[in-house]
């Protein structure tokens, strides 16, 4: 048996009563909460990244030359980045422009961003940018 009295609320509804998927108040503990362990999140994700391109080139070397793991890990930056544009301020937008251009770049031109990275400079390098990169969101977390 349906209920007449949900009917004509759900007909008062505007469009900005809707919710969105983005929308942090939807998340079952706080923004706050949400937003500081994205940034850690960010932050590791960075570091081990690093990590594994500074000790184990060789075998970060073997699985980012195939362009079906660097679209993979293009799809993940993309994801990642998605979170960014819930909140304001600069240092979100600085966040989510780096990780949408890197996560689009690998995702639609793999061989490219692979062929790329390696004639500009050695594995290593890439690696110690990225360290620099973990160690800029840590630090400037809002």
């Amino acid at each position: 048996m349906r209920d007449r009295r949900a009917a004509p609320q759900l007909a008062t509804l505007s469009s900005h009563d809707v919710p969105h998927i983005l929308d942090a108040a939807l998340m079952r503990f706080p923004a706050a909460i949400f937003m500081s362990s994205y940034v850690g999140a960010v932050g590791y994700f960075l570091l081990l990244s690093a990590l594994s391109h500074i000790f184990l080139p060789g075998q970060t070397k073997y699985w980012l030359t195939k362009p079906a793991v660097v679209r993979l890990v293009g799809a993940f930056l993309i994801l990642f980045s998605l979170p960014c544009l819930v909140w304001r301020g600069s240092y979100f937008w600085i966040l989510f422009a780096g990780l949408a251009i890197s996560g689009l770049w690998r995702f639609f031109f793999p061989q490219h961003s692979s062929n790329a990275q390696e004639r500009t400079y050695a594995r290593w390098v890439h690696g110690c940018l990225m360290l620099a990169a973990a160690i800029a969101v840590w630090t400037l977390r809002p």
